[in-house]
């Protein structure tokens, strides 16, 4: 077990669903039929356009590559937006992935570090493919840290002032935590100062159930980052609630009940620690417990 520091969800936007609607159905359309074993060819994507109106159809089929991709690496059978282009160029809409999008190169991106079978590439491979594509370079650039090392993934925790990512490490092969001040607070001054105290707080503290800092660095920008241990798993809450569920069907007695105690006994522990250092979570509920 393991406490983040910043462990809420990030809200993600949503397309209006009754405008969208064969849109939407589309994707999880193809999401339902992959988990079931049906796993359609690239060249099959197309296929999934014939309901949707054609004005539509070019965004929602670079929807529909993106959502294959990553479904694609995270199996093993997963290729790059050339075979794509090459399988759809008869589809409606495909011409459009001869010059993707930036936001598709970017999934594919994203999709070639899924762990264990993706290739991680770097920026200089899209560099090469994308030449001339300053629109590429960016996005991409905007996922890298420490020269390339740390690649934001995806954003996994959202606070006032400062934001959790879950990122790859090329160096160490490995999932970390990133945790940096939010764009509009990156130059403010007291907000800075906070960060780097709680950076300062957080290296002092050394205890297996506690997410220490890694490492510090600066990005780009010269904002500060804090590169932390990862944290998989559920939260606690999804803990309780499963035990609940559990506890209800085995009369509220054995294992459910037992694994809930253990899990707060470390936590306590984890507290006792920060505070013996002077050190108080702030926002301590099971919802940022991992």
């Amino acid at each position: 077990m393991l406490i983040p520091l910043v462990a809420a969800s990030a809200a993600r936007g949503r397309r209006t669903p009754e405008r969208y609607a064969a849109w939407l159905g589309a994707v999880r359309r193809l999401r339902d039929e992959w988990q079931r074993g049906d796993r359609p060819a690239p060249g099959r994507l197309g296929d999934y356009l014939a309901e949707m109106p054609e004005e539509q159809q070019r965004e929602a089929l670079g929807d529909l590559v993106g959502e294959h991709l990553k479904l694609a690496w995270q199996t093993g059978r997963g290729s790059t937006l050339d075979a794509y282009a090459a399988a759809l160029r008869q589809a409606p809409a495909g011409a459009g992935l001869h010059e993707p999008p930036a936001d598709l190169v970017e999934e594919e991106f994203l999709a070639r570090h899924a762990r264990p079978h993706g290739d991680a590439p770097g920026l200089e491979e899209y560099e090469r493919r994308f030449p001339g594509r300053a629109d590429v370079s960016r996005r991409l650039s905007a996922r890298l840290l420490a020269g390339g090392r740390f690649v934001l993934l995806r954003r996994r925790g959202l606070g006032a002032f400062g934001e959790v990512w879950q990122a790859w490490d090329r160096r160490g092969e490995r999932f970390v935590a990133v945790k940096r001040l939010r764009p509009e607070h990156a130059r403010d001054g007291e907000v800075l100062a906070r960060f780097e105290n709680e950076a300062h707080r957080t290296a002092n503290l050394d205890h297996p159930a506690i997410a220490g800092v890694m490492e510090r660095g600066e990005d780009g920008a010269g904002a500060p980052f804090l590169v932390l241990r990862w944290a998989p798993g559920r939260t606690l809450a999804a803990r309780i609630a499963e035990g609940r569920r559990d506890g209800a069907e085995e009369g509220g007695r054995g294992a459910p009940r037992d694994r809930l105690l253990a899990s707060f006994v470390t936590l306590c522990r984890a507290i006792a620690h920060a505070h013996e250092r002077g050190v108080m979570h702030g926002d301590l509920k099971p919802g940022n417990v991992m």
